[in-house]
């Protein structure tokens, strides 16, 4: 054999890998997806939540648009179980239509027209198929509190000058598809939600979400957004008045709220 040949055949053992350096990369390798996959699903779950504030902040700032335009600067009507009149559409659709089920029937919105996107109505992991007791559930993820029509007892709306302590006071709501016991209160989680039924929903109707973990994404009247935690809201449930409890029409130490 001629020392070429030689140096040649040295040189492609040095240019192979042996079993042990084999085994010592693919070890790095599933040591590294093992790091990435958690930080990959982290950071999806953060890109979902933001996702998910981005749309109440978006709705947020369509009904901002709405009482702007309205000559008395009332809030959209929260869609209460099909009083709300068909000249003053309901913030997600106009009645008769109570428990919409379809694209189009968001389209009767009195919001859409500052929108015009369907995705903004729902969380990104809020998916189909839904609850079919909740039949709103097919438009939206989120619930107006009905303190802005006196739940039920105000039309049109109220002003939003009216709202008592708007930075504090909680306007939309990521819900849970599940709802509670009316003799009670206690939280059901194989109970249909009853606020999924029009548009508005009492707070002791609804829970938070918990798509995201411990928080979801609430806007308040004074137009920001917060991922609130869960057990804080259920806390809440019980103070009056409060965050959840922002009835205009009630009188909160001695003062009444200002508007119409």
């Amino acid at each position: 054999m001629t020392s070429n040949r030689i140096s040649e055949m040295a040189r492609n053992r040095r240019s192979a890998f042996s079993l042990v350096e084999l085994l010592i990369v693919v070890g790095i390798i599933v040591v590294l997806i093992s790091i990435l996959i958690p930080a990959v699903g982290a950071a999806r779950k953060v890109a979902t939540r933001t996702t998910c504030q981005n749309n109440v902040r978006a709705l947020l700032m369509a009904t901002q648009q709405y009482v702007i335009n309205d000559p008395e600067g009332h809030l959209p009507y929260a869609n209460w179980a099909g009083i709300d009149a068909p000249t003053r559409p309901g913030w997600l659709y106009t009645a008769p239509t109570n428990g919409s089920v379809s694209s189009d029937d968001m389209q009767t919105g009195a919001l859409w027209k500052y929108i015009h996107d369907e995705r903004i109505y729902h969380c990104p992991l809020h998916t189909p198929p839904y609850y079919p007791a909740g039949p709103c559930q097919n438009i939206t993820s989120y619930i107006m509190n009905g303190a802005v029509c006196g739940y039920g007892s105000k039309s049109p709306s109220y002003a939003w000058t009216a709202i008592w302590k708007p930075s504090e006071c909680m306007m939309l709501f990521e819900c849970a598809p599940f709802g509670r016991l009316a003799s009670n209160g206690v939280y059901q989680p194989n109970t249909p939600g009853g606020y999924f039924n029009d548009g508005g929903s009492y707070p002791p109707e609804n829970s938070l979400s918990d798509r995201h973990g411990t928080g979801a994404s609430v806007g308040f009247f004074d137009w920001h957004v917060e991922n609130y935690d869960i057990n804080s809201y259920e806390f809440l449930l019980t103070q009056y008045p409060g965050p959840l409890w922002c009835n205009p029409g009630t009188v909160h130490n001695g003062t009444a709220t200002a508007g119409s």
